[in-house]
């Protein structure tokens, strides 16, 4: 998604995705008042310290296989911590950037079948992708 691109009101459910939403409409409140500022928004990250993401998914991927859902060609928003702080370099370096908002994300394109077999590989070991139709990953989320 484009950084120009609007973003859509976030449901009372979705209270993470909704705090970052309100905490971008008051950044932007201050810079119509004057605050210069950058927004970055960082899709789901990984990397040194990380005791959320990464170690969930290597636990299960650890048995043998992975639920992708779909048939896992879609592309996957996933960002190294280390690109993260480079984009918050970047963004404190350069003041043309003031007033902007910038996604960051992986550099190319990386599809849920290519996560899995990075999985694999990184395990040494064989991993396979399970393929959950769309609706019924949908209905799992929902519970």
């Amino acid at each position: 998604m484009a950084e120009d691109y609007p973003i859509g009101a976030r449901g009372e459910g979705d209270r993470y995705a909704r705090s970052k939403r309100l905490a971008e409409d008051v950044v932007r409140e201050e810079m119509a008042r004057g605050l210069v500022a950058v927004i970055l928004r960082p899709c789901v990250g990984y990397g040194g310290g990380d005791r959320l993401f990464l170690p969930g998914i290597v636990r299960h991927a650890r048995r043998g296989f992975f639920p992708l859902v779909g048939a896992g060609h879609a592309s996957l928003p996933i960002v190294h911590a280390a690109n993260v702080a480079a984009a918050v370099g970047a963004a404190l370096g350069n003041p043309a950037a003031g007033g902007r908002a910038f996604n960051v994300t992986n550099d190319g394109e990386l599809t849920g079948l290519d996560f899995v077999a990075g999985l694999g590989a990184g395990l040494g070991r064989s991993v396979r992708a399970v393929h959950l139709p769309t609706a019924a990953a949908r209905g799992l989320a929902s519970v």
